[in-house]
């Protein structure tokens, strides 16, 4: 099982700019479970880098379990 854990930093710093970037390096990485840090609940960021990894590995697809009160998220799949 392959982790990964990457704090996007909400919404700042340029994310329009920044979204393909992360996403490319998540795909990348080909990790199993994903901890997200500072996500921005409001605009779902959380469920945004999940879909575009989605849309690059359908065959593949990660699920998103959000803890609401501290802004954290764990998109993750199961290889089976």
């Amino acid at each position: 099982m392959r982790l990964l854990t990457l704090n996007i930093r909400q919404n700042l710093d340029r994310w329009p700019e920044r979204l393909p970037l992360v996403v490319a390096a998540l795909a990348a990485a080909d990790a199993d479970v994903i901890g997200l840090q500072e996500v921005t609940l409001p605009i779902r960021q959380d469920h945004l880098v999940a879909a575009e990894l989605n849309r690059l590995a359908p065959d593949r697809p990660y699920a998103v379990h959000t803890a609401p009160k501290w802004g954290t998220a764990t998109p993750k799949r199961c290889r089976c």
